[in-house]
């Protein structure tokens, strides 16, 4: 990790000092560094780019009585800390057409893959082939750097996320549709797959047949598909209560699942500084052992900024944010302010399933989250959440999340 992070740094130090020389020189071949919501290297004849960044996520968590829970998930809850998200990246493209990513996420001391990736650049048929997020899900899809909360909502159980695969996908219609379709063999943090039989295919199609204002007024709508193979492997859905340094706090049991289909619903209406999203999911399993139970779940919320801004719409998601007035701007700036409050539900109810390999006892889960925002430029953040879990039959739970988050 250190000798990456050097590597990195010398690279960033080279260019830097080089570029101005570098710029003045007309040649295609030449290039220049700016500055465009990160660091970006680029030739002068715009074929070649090349761009550094990172995340930072730094998270407080504080719980109150857990005496009933802590009782049915097998242990104590305790409050803590944690690096959420610490990751560094390098993007770009070369001859123009020819894109590429790779990410690292070193939170916890180990290196996990993130996106790691090339493939065509093409608005209308972009193909994609390396490790990367499947077309599945609004939520899933914005980046945890621009989601309203601190956590995704509960129905992300079903999310596949990231996987090894290939990736047609791009923009139709004067950009108001876009889609993804793709097939993903399940693989691990380290880009290994090692269970040949389990893939998945996954398609999206998202559009906004209202987009008006440069955005500010907005009518999202969405759906995507999943088939996933587990050739009749073990498998076991489980969900946190959207707190990350939680245990799982409720489970499906063990099923022997043959496949398993995931279908989304999503939309989002922006109207100024106030939004609402919704997502709703439903999940037939293929699990004859098991009673072939049905899982499901929803979440739906609205935020308001305090300040007057809207959300940002990109390409089938949601993206940065850039206040009007940046925190500590040299003229009494505040920043941005963004209210939230959200409900989610997931219900992983299986009758027939094996739950002699965990102790958690609920197998529906209810969640109510109050958020609030503060955007001190378009890089930096802080979040607070205030959390209440219901498990049902069990009892219910308070938590406080802070986090801090930067961007570079």
């Amino acid at each position: 990790m250190s000798k990456l992070l050097l590597a990195t740094a010398t690279l960033v130090i080279v260019l830097v000092t080089c570029a101005p020389a570098l710029a003045q020189d007309q040649d295609p071949g030449g290039f220049r560094v700016f500055w465009r919501d990160g660091m970006r290297m680029e030739t002068n004849d715009g074929r070649f780019q090349l761009r550094l960044g990172g995340r930072i996520q730094f998270d407080w968590t504080f719980w109150g009585d857990d005496s009933e829970i802590a009782a049915a998930v097998g242990g104590p809850i305790e409050d803590g800390t944690e690096f959420r998200r610490a990751r560094i990246f390098v993007e770009g493209y070369v001859y123009e057409r020819i894109e590429y990513k790779a990410q690292f996420d070193f939170a916890g001391g180990e290196v996990a893959f993130k996106d790691v990736y090339f493939g065509i650049r093409h608005d209308k048929y972009g193909f994609r082939l390396g490790h990367f997020k499947e077309p599945f899900g609004l939520e899933t899809l914005t980046s945890s750097k621009y989601i309203t909360f601190v956590e995704r909502s509960l129905p992300g159980a079903f999310d596949a996320e990231r996987n090894s695969g290939f990736m047609l996908h791009g923009a139709l219609l004067d950009e108001s549709l876009y889609y993804g379709a793709g097939v993903f063999r399940e693989t691990g943090d380290d880009g290994i797959g090692r269970l040949p039989g389990r893939y998945n295919f996954t398609g999206r199609v998202a559009g906004t047949p209202i987009n008006e204002d440069d955005g500010r007024r907005l009518v999202h709508l969405g759906a995507a598909v999943t088939l996933q193979n587990d050739d009749g492997a073990a498998r076991a859905y489980t969900q946190r209560p959207e707190v990350h340094l939680a245990p799982r706090f409720i489970s499906s049991g063990d099923l022997e699942i043959d496949s398993a289909l995931a279908i989304d619903l999503e939309t989002a209406v922006i109207h100024g500084p106030f939004s609402v999203q919704a997502e709703w999911r439903w999940s037939p399993i293929d699990a004859p052992g098991s009673g072939d139970p049905t899982f499901w779940g929803a979440y739906a919320f609205a935020s308001w900024f305090l300040t007057g801004e809207s959300r940002v719409y990109d390409e089938g998601a949601f993206d940065r944010l850039h206040p009007a007035r940046n925190f500590l701007d040299g003229d009494g700036g505040l920043g941005a302010w963004e209210v939230a409050l959200r409900y989610s539900v997931l219900d992983l109810t299986a009758e027939q399933a094996d739950r002699s390999a965990t102790p958690i006892v609920g197998s529906r889960l209810d969640n109510l989250t109050v958020g609030l925002n503060w955007y001190w430029n378009p890089m930096t953040l802080t979040r607070l959440n205030l959390v209440r879990s219901e498990i049902d039959e069990v009892g219910g739970i308070w938590a406080v999340l802070w986090r801090g988050q930067l961007e570079f």
